[in-house]
């Protein structure tokens, strides 16, 4: 990944001096631009994508270089394709797999909460889904508890194949999420529980004193229920 700005020839250069061969482009975000990377060393050779902790569910970081006011950050390469891909070619996630994903996420997070390290752009793809209505206000806030809303925004993504809000107007969103002016779409009425609405709705909650910590949401265990804000 290399943030800042495309790869220029002299950057790849630099790169391959360090054993780090930048390959094709695979994808870019709001902050930054994926390649195809492999680093080599010896008679050994790693595949990697130029985007430490350590946790199942967090990709792990190789390497991170900088360059004058570029940085470039090599990590491990999923091949499996990334969340808004698998809901654009299957509509909603059924329920017992949105709730198994959405575990994975929260038990990555609780992870990095646990590190004091705030994760800040919480992603189905390399675009920000969601500004929380913390960081849309222009006030300080929690990051850590922004970090859960955006939690919040993929679960409700996954049952609704859908956002939850209108990104395409700020003020628009920033009213509907003061309001919690969303729903789910009459196609997956049936289909969601009403614990999972629940889930949802204490997550999108406003007022951060009432939104649940990532630590909270593992008060009683989840792998047969939905019973994470009790």
């Amino acid at each position: 990944m290399a943030a800042g700005g495309t790869i220029t020839t002299s950057d790849i250069i630099l790169m391959e001096r360090r054993g780090y061969h930048i390959g094709e482009k695979i994808g870019s975000g709001s902050y930054d631009t994926v390649y195809r990377t492999e680093y080599v060393t010896g008679s050994k050779t790693t595949r990697l994508a130029c985007k430490k902790l350590e946790n199942p569910y967090i990709i792990q970081v190789h390497t991170i270089l900088q360059r004058e006011s570029r940085v470039f950050i090599f990590m491990s390469c999923e091949t499996g394709g990334d969340l808004l891909q698998y809901i654009r070619s299957h509509d909603p996630v059924p329920e017992p797999s949105s709730r198994k994903w959405f575990r994975q996420i929260l038990e990555g997070l609780r992870y990095l909460h646990g590190q004091n390290v705030a994760h800040g752009d919480i992603k189905c793809e390399n675009m920000l889904l969601i500004c929380c209505t913390d960081l849309l206000s222009g006030k300080p806030y929690n990051p850590k508890m922004a970090d859960v809303w955006s939690t919040g925004v993929i679960l409700y993504i996954m049952l609704n194949a859908s956002m939850p809000f209108d990104e395409s107007n700020l003020r628009r969103m920033l009213r509907d999420q003061l309001t919690k002016n969303w729903s789910f779409r009459s196609k997956v009425e049936d289909s969601v529980s009403q614990d999972a609405r629940v889930v949802v709705g204490n997550i999108l909650e406003l007022d951060v004193t009432r939104r649940p910590t990532v630590n909270r949401c593992f008060k009683k265990p989840v792998d047969l229920t939905w019973n994470l804000m009790y």
